[in-house]
């Protein structure tokens, strides 16, 4: 009798590496008015009335602020855009785009476990 060997059959799964995120900075001039800002803010990043005044300030205040946090793309044609829209008005608006720290995804899923705690009320138990 023959014998008959098998292999077994192995497949390699090339595993997609995630896109490398850039943070969208907004920096800090004293020329451009605050209203222009915020209106920038909600055109180009979908921000609301309020987060765009947070944001706002934020970067009035510190001189820069992160916007927000997208693949590098996206980021830097973002940042362009809207750096573009304000000296299309003629004023030194200014959006610039850096990489994102590396975080560990242990600390990650850590971290969004705590913030959700902090940021959950606490239910009421109640007494007999």
């Amino acid at each position: 009798m023959s014998e008959i060997t098998t292999k077994p059959r192995t497949k390699v799964r090339v595993k997609t590496e995630r896109p490398k995120l850039h943070k969208v900075i907004l920096i800090n001039d004293d020329y451009t008015p605050r209203e222009f800002v915020v209106a920038i803010l909600k055109a180009e990043f979908r921000m609301n009335e309020e987060q765009a005044y947070r944001v706002m300030i934020t970067a009035h205040k510190r001189g820069a602020c992160v916007v927000a946090v997208y693949a590098k793309d996206v980021a830097e044609t973002k940042a362009t855009r809207a750096t573009d829209a304000g000296r299309a008005k003629g004023y030194p608006l200014m959006f610039t785009t850096e990489p994102e720290e590396e975080v560990c995804p242990s600390w990650q899923s850590a971290w969004t476990g705590i913030a959700w705690r902090l940021s959950v009320p606490r239910p009421q138990i109640p007494r007999s």
